[in-house]
């Protein structure tokens, strides 16, 4: 669980804050740190480049409380409790395992953390009793009567694998009308479980005009997130000079936080968290959003701008030789 606050940059109701706002449309969100100081720290608005001062000017924070679901943790608990059930059972994909006892076999699916929609066909279900279990708490209406159980039953201990096993059984298959391999859920449901998506190299076109930059013929930088389109601009002309040079796309170079820093002359108290990290940050996240919300591309956030980490002997960012080209 986290506990977060943030402003919002141009809110109207902040009435003290109102006239410094340079883009009255700027929506975007600025997390504040519990000891977040003035005098020494920075809010800056990363879409319209303007510094916030929000304890001067009193501007309105709003409270956000995440939660995050360790899922390879309730994955290992889950399985821990199997174990403990003498239960014979196997795991034949993420979410999905068959439960065994004196002959007979019960399907159990984790409905949030199964990927694989074969799993959840009609002709897949009338084979074996089937229980889902549930980690969310509503579900879509199910084209057939299965057994579901939410997981905080298992959670709380008001229920256990052999008790949901047993009942299983107990009701036996669905009653279907159709022989067909129709979905029990409707093709809006997301799976918790991170879907890896095979992506074909070179599915993105680049191209940069008049300094603003788009993506397959979208815009995808605000042309007033200047520090933003600074950053890109210098990884787009190191991009070219790798592409001139035809190196192959593993030799394209990497520019580290130093380096950057060097090439926007920022000076030496700059704070490259602000204005190299974060941008770079949300222009990932932007362009993600962006092309999913225009075109229904499903990309990651690595596939326009690349990160390589600290692990590797050379790191830092650069434009993705392996999935963009260049639209002249």
């Amino acid at each position: 669980m986290q506990e977060r606050y943030y402003i919002v940059c141009s809110r109207e109701e902040d009435h003290l804050d109102w006239p410094n706002v340079i883009d009255p449309s700027c929506s975007n969100e600025i997390f504040i740190d519990p000891d977040f100081d003035e005098a020494c720290d920075d809010a800056i608005c990363e879409n319209c480049s303007r510094h916030i001062l929000p304890n001067t000017y009193k501007k309105q924070r709003f409270h956000l409380l995440s939660i995050y679901l360790n899922i390879e943790k309730i994955i290992d608990w889950f399985e821990t409790k199997l174990n403990d059930s003498r239960l014979m059972w196997e795991k034949v994909e993420k979410g999905v395992y068959y439960i065994c006892n004196q002959g007979r076999i019960v399907n159990l699916i984790i409905l949030d953390f199964c990927t694989d929609a074969i799993f959840l066909t009609i002709d897949k279900l009338r084979v074996h009793p089937t229980v889902l279990i549930t980690l969310k708490k509503d579900i879509p209406n199910l084209l057939l009567n299965l057994y579901v159980v939410p997981m905080v039953k298992l959670f709380c201990q008001l229920k256990t694998v052999t008790e949901i096993f047993q009942e299983a059984d107990k009701r036996g298959v669905p009653e279907v009308v159709e022989n067909t391999s129709l979905q029990v859920l409707p093709a809006s449901y997301i799976s918790l479980k991170r879907v890896e998506p095979i992506i074909p190299t070179k599915l993105l076109e680049l191209q940069v005009v008049k300094g603003m930059v788009y993506v397959n013929s979208i815009e995808v930088i605000n042309k007033k997130a200047a520090s933003c389109l600074n950053i890109f601009r210098i990884l787009f002309k190191q991009f070219l000079h790798d592409c001139e040079k035809e190196l192959p796309p593993e030799k394209h170079t990497l520019l580290n936080i130093n380096q950057l820093e060097k090439l926007l002359g920022l000076s030496l108290e700059a704070d490259l968290e602000h204005q190299i990290r974060k941008p770079l940050n949300k222009m990932q996240k932007t362009i993600k959003a962006t092309l999913a919300e225009k075109l229904g591309l499903s990309i990651e956030r690595d596939d326009v701008i690349q990160t390589l980490g600290w692990q590797r002997s050379s790191h830092g960012y650069r434009i993705n030789p392996f999935t963009l080209t260049i639209k002249k």
